[in-house]
């Protein structure tokens, strides 16, 4: 018998968590979220990350596409936490409220925070055992530093997500990342990739082609990789998505 091309390519890489989060593809508002899960997992991404990207107050179409969707067919499961005030307060409890509605239906494995957006700490208590703090960019003007994050890490014994590109973005001889590995690698259960483009951030690797960004990946077997290289509407999505997978995993 033989095996469908997709499913093969997910068979061969059963051990090598790897894909892409949501926000890659905001450039193309025309498709659903469930349209951009399909996407990637027909390219053969193993890992997929969702941008909870909505929490305007009564508008629900965030919420109504997450729950028609189904991730389980991935190896790995992040939901990436909105920019978002978290405190101590009613609109707080319904934003958590809904994430652990999102995590009943999708079994996530982590809870991508951005530090700079808390304001009570507290106010985050119930899905605190998923919580990964992720390090921060150039436009940011906290969570940056190896001190920054170990400031926050040390408030809930918090793992945290390593975003490769941010440190790119301070320091591109990859002493700051070369830090954040001295001291956080056993605290690191995600990383986030990308190519670097000083206008926009975070660009396709495989046309800037920053290997000196890649050659660290192999250090990190088994630890899931998020893509967050965004894809531009004026090029075709499911040939850049496919040619940008291949591109990282020639390093793993």
């Amino acid at each position: 018998m033989t095996l469908l091309p997709s499913l093969y390519n997910h068979l061969q890489d059963l051990e090598e968590q790897i894909g892409f989060t949501t926000g890659v593809l905001f450039k193309f508002p025309q498709f659903t979220l469930k349209e951009k899960v399909n996407l990637f997992y027909e390219c053969g991404s193993t890992a997929i990350e969702v941008m909870y990207h909505n929490t305007e107050v009564g508008d629900r179409s965030f919420e109504n596409e997450v729950r028609e969707l189904d991730l389980n067919k991935f190896q790995y499961r992040s939901l990436h936490l909105p920019k978002f005030p978290f405190d101590i307060n009613e609109r707080t409890r319904e934003v958590i409220s809904n994430i652990k509605e999102f995590d009943r239906h999708n079994n996530f494995h982590a809870f991508i925070i951005h530090p700079d957006e808390v304001r009570n700490w507290d106010s985050l208590s119930d899905i605190k055992d998923k919580l990964l703090v992720e390090n921060m960019d150039r436009r940011k003007l906290d969570g940056r530093s190896v001190e920054e994050v170990k400031k926050y890490l040390e408030i809930g014994d918090f793992n945290m997500v390593l975003d490769i590109n941010h440190t790119y973005s301070h320091d591109p001889s990859m002493n700051l990342f070369k830090k954040f590995i001295e001291n956080f690698k056993p605290k690191i259960k995600q990383l986030h990739i990308s190519g670097f483009d000083s206008y926009f951030d975070h660009e396709l690797m495989y046309k800037v082609k920053q290997d000196v960004m890649n050659e660290p990946l192999k250090q990190f077997k088994g630890i899931p990789k998020i893509i967050e290289s965004v894809v531009w509407d004026n090029i075709d999505s499911k040939v850049a998505l496919k040619k940008e997978l291949a591109y990282f995993k020639a390093f793993l």
